[in-house]
């Protein structure tokens, strides 16, 4: 199949019915509205013909639902015939269901799974893309394990090779801890000592302004 021309007449056809339900009903709608409706509409639908629900029950359906899935077991606008699609006969029991291939499934948006994929189906030209791990790339993580260990063993200590995690990681915030308290420590002394030099300071210039002042005093009586 052609999915990209497949698709392309798919959102030509879903466009189509917007604008001819805008015209008949004279309401703005989006595509993603009508798909919603209609997936929601289907499900209620097939619901009632599924046999792993009804079981032995007799089916019974409404004239709608049943035109509706006279409809979708119809002609699509894009898929002829695919496998996978609803073979319905409300007169006859419950709907037969094929499987449905892998490729078209996860190129159909919105698309409800019909049953289970296909296993003999050829792998999507999605799934061919996916890059395969080789020999090569396995021996370049195993290259990028060992040296990281060779760093980690460059800084290993006697002491704490035997460590577990946890253990490394509450020694790394005690010295953390340490570190800072030091930190805080050194800041303290400093700002006392600023501290006293800032009174020292403003003693020796009161003394020295004091001794200005006795001077002054002391010409101006000679």
């Amino acid at each position: 199949f052609n999915i990209p021309a497949m698709m392309n007449a798919n959102r030509e056809a879903w466009e189509t019915l917007r604008s001819d339900y805008c015209g008949a009903f004279g309401k703005q709608v989006t595509v993603g509205q009508l798909i919603k409706a209609f997936n929601n509409v289907k499900s209620t639908a097939k619901k009632k013909t599924d046999v792993k629900v009804t079981g032995n029950r007799k089916i019974k359906l409404q004239p709608w639902e049943k035109t509706f899935l006279e409809f979708i077991e119809d002609n699509k606008p894009v898929f002829h015939k695919i496998p996978g699609n609803i073979s319905v006969d409300t007169s006859a029991g419950p709907p037969v269901q094929q499987p449905i291939s892998d490729d078209i499934q996860e190129n159909l948006p919105n698309a409800e799974t019909e049953g289970k994929p296909n296993k003999n189906e050829e792998p999507t030209s999605q799934e061919a893309k996916k890059p395969m791990k080789t020999k090569s790339d396995a021996d370049h993580h195993k290259n990028k394990i060992k040296k990281s260990e060779k760093i980690v063993s460059n800084h290993e200590a006697d002491e704490t090779k035997d460590l577990s995690t946890p253990q490394l990681q509450r020694i790394v915030l005690l010295q953390q801890y340490k570190l800072n308290k030091i930190k805080l420590e050194k800041e303290t002394i400093l700002l006392e000592t600023m501290k006293k030099q800032t009174v020292e300071n403003s003693t020796q210039n009161n003394r020295a302004a004091k001794a200005f002042v006795s001077q002054f005093e002391y010409n101006q009586g000679h």
